[in-house]
């Protein structure tokens, strides 16, 4: 079992907001001999940083924990706020707010230290690092963040500036900034009068936010920085994936800025590579391509050829079962137990906030207006396929609760698909869920409830949102071309998502990776015309085809402009046609592309490229004049 040099850094904690403290920064555990077993999966989950508060004042957030497997980085520590001047407890402190009379956070034993203390001018402590204590504030400025930890080795693919990591964040100064450290990515905080959000913490290095002033003034204490995770070996003693991987100075780096996994083969092993996972909106009957390959260290010696072989793993039904439990843990904040919720607006009450949706005795209140959003992120992407709502009393509230409304799902928060819609919905009963059935089969991060219209009330509310995962199951087949073939097509049988695998054999040691398709149907089916209709359409073009269920665009191209003849399912069985005035016939498949090399009246195996996959090609071919 091979050794690995392990980092793990946790979410930054944010600043605090009204006269905030620094937030603490995320602890860090660095293992340089961490044993792995080859052949397990590792489940790598990235903290995220602490939230800047988003309508009142408030103490600073926590960071979220980052974790290797069951190895926890803890999040770092929210700065304090006035009145409740206190730091909050994580991997690093967060510092003490206006004045003397809080405590500082406390850090996690060798993953970080305390915040520092407020001065008596009412000034506020810096947020613990992971290499010192948050420093005090000095009069009437701000005390400085303690500073992070450097770790050279990483310095290619992280840090700030590269190599250091978790620093804390300054505090806010009745005249001057509390400044974070220059090492180790935390915020600078702010001063009196400053209408301006403190600093947040440096992306992927745990670094604490800033603390700030307070919202009215529109001053809020920064956002903590996310964690990371880092894997570090020498080049050619493992054969592992996961994260963005690079090279630097004889060793391979495996970088994780968001959640996923690591798995290592034995180095001897082949090595396979089954392709990007794919979604294709499509008929059954037309062929997706596959796009596999595999390496070889050369073992045994002399090296045996390599062997291929596709196989089905398993199969989602778009109308099949879902888990009788709710995926979304009882959240008792935005990020404890796992995963983050947020919301366009919230009451912010500690009672009425976001991650009420997904817990709380009084679930979530916008109390901005009629209208927004709340959403849920998964640390690990997840295939929703039923949802519930839980309104709260219509008896009390019936126009509160959602009328029109959205189910989207996305993996960056940027780009989003919808899953359901609803219209005019008003079908409600008091503390009763509502359950709506999904056809998704994709997994997604993160799951936004976009409510466009209540029953015409000042506010929205949503007393519990639930989310089912769809569990394995169903008929769908797949049908392989040549399942011996890394690069070859499938066919399916039934619409949903496929996980295929592509195993690869060196006659000693096997490799293996797999692949998900996930097919949605169309709306309708494309028209299908005989050689005789398209004959017709080509005029005094000719040309031999026979049905098919290939979708396919048939283009002529005159000497004046083209003629277009749309959605026509058609296979080339011998590309030629006599005319006049045709130079050559198009045949668009797909969108792929592969060029005739030989004369007109050669057979389709003259095709460069892959001459046997004629439903994925993009043909030129010359014509006969």
């Amino acid at each position: 079992m091979p050794d690995v040099e392990l980092l793990i850094v946790g979410g930054g904690g944010a600043g605090g907001t009204w006269c905030g403290g620094g937030g603490g920064a995320g602890g860090v555990v660095y293992d340089a001999t961490y044993t792995i077993t080859e052949g397990t999966e590792y489940v790598v989950t990235v903290g995220r940083g602490g939230p800047k508060n988003v309508w009142l004042n408030g103490e600073g957030a926590k960071g979220q924990s980052s974790f290797f497997d069951t190895t926890e980085a803890y999040g770092g520590g929210g700065g304090g706020a006035y009145p409740n001047e206190n730091g909050i407890n994580g991997g690093s402190g967060g510092g003490v707010a206006h004045g003397t009379a809080g405590t500082p956070g406390t850090g996690v034993a060798g993953q970080g230290y305390a915040g520092g203390d407020g001065s008596a001018n009412d000034s506020s402590g810096g947020g613990g690092g992971a290499g010192e204590v948050g420093h005090d504030a000095v009069t009437v400025t701000g005390g400085t963040g303690g500073v992070g930890v450097e770790y050279p080795q990483f310095a290619s693919v992280a840090g700030s500036p590269a190599g250091w990591f978790a620093g804390g964040g300054g505090g806010w100064g009745l005249t001057y900034i509390g400044v974070a450290d220059a090492n180790g990515g935390g915020g600078d905080g702010t001063t009196n009068n400053q209408y301006s959000d403190a600093e947040d913490g440096v992306a992927n290095t745990g670094g604490g936010g800033g603390g700030a002033w307070y919202v009215p003034n529109s001053s809020r204490g920064g956002a903590g920085g996310s964690g990371l995770v880092i894997i570090r070996y020498q080049t050619g003693s493992l054969n592992a994936r996961g994260g963005t991987k690079t090279t630097s100075g004889g060793y391979t780096l495996h970088t994780f800025i968001k959640s996923g996994t690591f798995f290592a083969d034995a180095d001897d092993h082949p090595w396979g590579d089954a392709g990007p996972d794919q979604r294709n909106l499509q008929y059954l009957s037309t062929p997706v391509q596959l796009n596999g390959s595999a390496t070889d260290d050369g073992l045994p010696d002399p090296p045996a050829a390599l062997t291929y072989l596709w196989t089905q793993e398993g199969y989602y039904d778009p109308a099949g079962s879902v888990s009788a439990s709710n995926a979304v843990p009882t959240m008792t904040s935005d990020i404890v137990p796992s995963g983050r919720a947020s919301a366009s607006a919230t009451y912010n009450n500690g009672q009425a906030e976001a991650w009420c949706a997904f817990g709380g005795t009084n679930g979530w209140l916008n109390n901005g207006g009629a209208t927004g959003w709340v959403q849920y992120e998964f640390d690990q992407p997840k295939r929703i396929g039923q949802y519930k709502i839980t309104p709260w009393s219509v008896d009390s509230f019936p126009a509160r609760s959602p009328k029109d409304w959205t189910l989207l799902g996305s993996n960056d928060g940027a780009t989003w698909t919808t899953l359901d819609t609803q219209t005019n919905y008003t079908s409600w009963v008091s503390n009763t869920p509502s359950t709506f059935d999904l056809t998704n089969t994709t997994r997604f991060r993160y799951f936004r409830l976009n409510v466009t219209a209540n029953g015409v009330n000042s506010y929205l509310a949503v007393k519990l949102l639930a989310l089912y995962e769809r569990v394995e199951g169903g008929s769908g087949a797949a049908t392989f071309d040549d399942d011996t073939d890394p690069q070859t097509t499938v066919t399916f049988d039934e619409y949903g998502t496929y996980v295929l695998r592509l195993t690869a054999d060196d006659s000693v040691d096997t490799g293996f990776d797999d692949v998900e398709i996930t097919l949605d149907e169309l709306s309708a089916p494309p028209a299908r015309v005989s050689q005789a209709t398209v004959e017709a359409a080509f005029g005094e073009a000719a040309a031999e085809a026979r049905v098919s269920h290939a979708a396919a665009e048939v283009v002529i191209l005159t000497d004046n402009e083209p003629l277009r003849v749309s959605q026509v399912v058609a296979e080339i069985l011998a590309p030629m046609a006599i005319a006049t005035r045709v130079t050559q016939i198009v045949v668009e498949l797909l969108g792929k592309t592969s060029t005739y090399c030989g004369e007109p009246s050669l057979s389709p195996a003259a095709l460069c490229g892959k001459p046997d996959v004629l439903a994925w090609l993009e043909w030129t071919v010359p014509m006969k004049n």
